[in-house]
């Protein structure tokens, strides 16, 4: 007879007169009553008793990932998830996120970029199509993200290389997809009429808060605030495009901000509303903003709390929630042996926020010799090296955090790590996850 034990990433909590019983490596949620509870707390105790096998929930237990066979380590699934996506679907998707410009209209104090002068030419540009144009040879799909800088700075250079991806995807039998990620002060209807001729399926926009704390920092050079426009293009941005959009809504949290932020969801239509997935963000010290902190005055351990009561807050009053735990089998898109970040000089990196061409693998003129000699040191960085990590009750959940600060031999767990209750409290309300009601 085959035999059965829990799995190591059960987690459970009260919700009100409910028991919410979670798993972090199939994502799957239990809402039972107490007394249900306990009878599915006995079968996961006692998975190999004559009796639980019998019982009509331990077959729902076993489907949902709450009770494994014994024979099963699941940090083998965790590892089969993490390095087929990054070697074996990784591979089948290029992913690339292009700077068409370093420069900005805005004068944000917190930018992670160093803002400089340089616009993406037209010689970059063909190399640039040249070497998607090879790689596109095994890719089955190319996904773009326009990044800055102000990428709206250069709808030219959008356009033109739009057609030219398309063209390429459509010639090698890909797909294509882009999205961007902009300021929204440029997002004018002009812009918007041509988003679905050139792919761009996605907007992220973020905003500071309510209107007194988004204008003391994202700001004109002259010092004027751009609240009102900002908000008015994205209002138009979703009355103007199909059901299908996707418009996602970042929320700086410092603070200054984060006790006000629930008057600024109040400030949207329902066209935005019921468009819109909505995420919160702390600002973080950079190199570029002389690592000023705007958060010094909120503790570690307290950070995670505030942003999920700001989730909850979000969701009872009708707003989606990006997601709030990580489905896919990676920490963030850089994990792919086929992602890259172009600057506008050409310069290729596999991750970074100052764009210096140190820190780049190369440029994109010589794309030929940085493709024969991967980084291996790169994709070799793993979680499963690390103690700690494989104990972790949240590996599934980060899958190892950050690589970049990993190769640099600093691990950076996720404030989650601080308040798993909370965490699950989250997901629970946002239904994400595959929920059973019993």
């Amino acid at each position: 007879m085959r035999e059965y034990k829990h799995s190591q990433y059960n987690y459970h909590i009260n919700v009100g007169n409910r028991v919410v019983l979670h798993n972090f490596l199939t994502k799957a949620l239990i809402d039972t009553s107490p007394a249900y509870y306990d009878r599915l707390n006995r079968l996961i105790a006692h998975p190999n008793s004559q009796r639980s096998m019998d019982d009509d929930l331990f077959l729902l237990l076993r489907s949902q990932g709450f009770i494994v066979p014994s024979q099963l380590d699941e940090l083998d699934v965790i590892k089969y998830r993490y390095y087929s996506s990054m070697f074996g679907e990784g591979a089948h998707q290029l992913t690339l996120v292009i700077l068409p410009t370093l420069w900005c209209n805005l004068r944000c104090p917190y930018c992670f970029e160093v803002r400089r002068n340089e616009f993406m030419d037209d010689k970059t540009k063909q190399q640039l199509l040249e070497f998607v144009d090879y790689k596109l040879q095994d890719a089955k799909r190319l996904y773009v993200n326009w990044f800055g800088g102000e990428p709206l700075l250069c709808k030219t250079t959008i356009e033109e290389l739009s057609k030219d991806f398309l063209q390429l995807s459509a010639q090698h039998h890909s797909i294509y997809e882009a999205g961007i990620t902009t300021n929204g002060y440029l997002l004018d209807t002009g812009f918007i009429s041509s988003l679905e001729t050139m792919g761009i399926r996605s907007v992220q926009v973020t905003f500071d808060g309510a209107p007194q704390h988004h204008d003391k920092n994202r700001v004109l050079p002259d010092g004027k605030g751009t609240f009102n426009a900002i908000r008015g293009n994205t209002e138009n941005l979703c009355r103007s495009t199909p059901d299908d959009f996707q418009l996602e809504i970042r929320i700086n949290c410092s603070e200054d901000n984060f006790k006000e932020i629930p008057k600024l969801l109040n400030l949207f239509s329902m066209d935005v509303k019921k468009k819109a997935r909505i995420f919160f963000r702390w600002i973080y010290p950079t190199e570029a903003s002389g690592f000023r902190d705007f958060t010094c005055g909120v503790a570690d351990r307290d950070r995670f709390g505030i942003v999920a009561s700001l989730y909850q807050m979000a969701i009872a009053s009708g707003w989606s929630v990006d997601d709030p735990v990580n489905t896919a089998p990676i920490y963030c898109e850089v994990d792919s042996t086929n992602f890259f970040q172009i600057s506008p000089n050409g310069y290729v990196f596999l991750c970074t926020d100052t764009y210096r061409p140190a820190e780049s693998i190369g440029n994109i003129s010589e794309w030929k010799r940085w493709v024969a000699l991967p980084s291996y040191e790169w994709y070799a960085a793993n979680p499963f090296d690390d103690p700690d990590c494989i104990k972790c009750m949240l590996l599934p959940y980060c899958m190892g955090g950050c690589r970049k600060s990993r190769v640099a031999g600093r691990k950076s767990c996720v404030d989650e790590l601080n308040d798993i209750e909370t965490l699950v409290h989250v997901l629970y309300e946002s239904s994400l996850n595959q929920d059973v009601a019993i």
